[in-house]
């Protein structure tokens, strides 16, 4: 039985195909960025309906963000033979704590040679982009709903939000939590190559 609302059309152009094998945590980030960053440009040169795209944009954002971070401790978990239930919470903190353990955990010195991983520097830029967006946003709900469940402004003392600084931060923050994701698939592919070979 077919769905009218999730179903082919005649003009295969505008059909996205979805794997029958399902998809991945990486490529759903890629598109929530992708979504996000196409808003942004939209309003930077046309100046129009940023105060309405702002949540939106602010929650796809987001949500790239923590499939990225998921990415990474799923890799993270394979590389390292872990059998362990996937992270239910919606904390960015809470996450880029278990993604960077596990990321710490992996990276071989090769990988560390090839650059395949964060510096220090680099670190400590993303633990600030997400913790200064998990304290505005730490459930996922804040761009979503106006009021949480108590009726309170989920935004409160935020009166402007800047596009372009958001754009910028968020820009870097997807390319690094990118790099970490394809260094564990790096470094996945070497484990399951020398698994093969022994």
């Amino acid at each position: 039985m077919t769905n009218p609302l999730f179903e082919p059309g005649h003009d295969w152009p505008n059909n996205a195909w979805l794997s029958p094998s399902g998809t991945s945590e990486s490529i759903m980030a890629e598109g929530y960025f992708r979504a996000a960053d196409s808003l942004v440009n939209q309003i930077m040169s046309t100046g129009k309906d940023l105060d309405f795209l702002i949540f939106p944009i602010g929650f796809l954002f987001r949500q790239a963000i923590e499939l990225w971070l998921k990415s990474i401790i799923r890799n993270g978990n394979k590389c390292l033979d872990n059998h362990v239930d996937f992270p239910k919470t919606h904390n960015l903190s809470d996450l880029w704590k278990q993604a960077h353990t596990i990321t710490l955990q992996i990276l071989s010195p090769k990988a560390r040679q090839e650059n395949l991983y964060i510096s220090t520097k680099t670190n400590q830029r993303i633990t600030n982009t997400i913790n200064n967006f998990s304290n505005t946003d730490k459930y996922s709900t804040a761009f979503r709903y106006p009021t949480d469940k108590q009726g309170s402004s989920h935004l409160p003392g935020i009166s402007y939000i800047n596009i372009r600084l958001l754009h910028e931060h968020m820009t870097n923050l997807n390319n690094d939590l990118m790099s970490i994701d394809a260094a564990l698939e790096h470094e996945l592919d070497l484990t399951q190559e020398n698994h093969r070979v022994n």
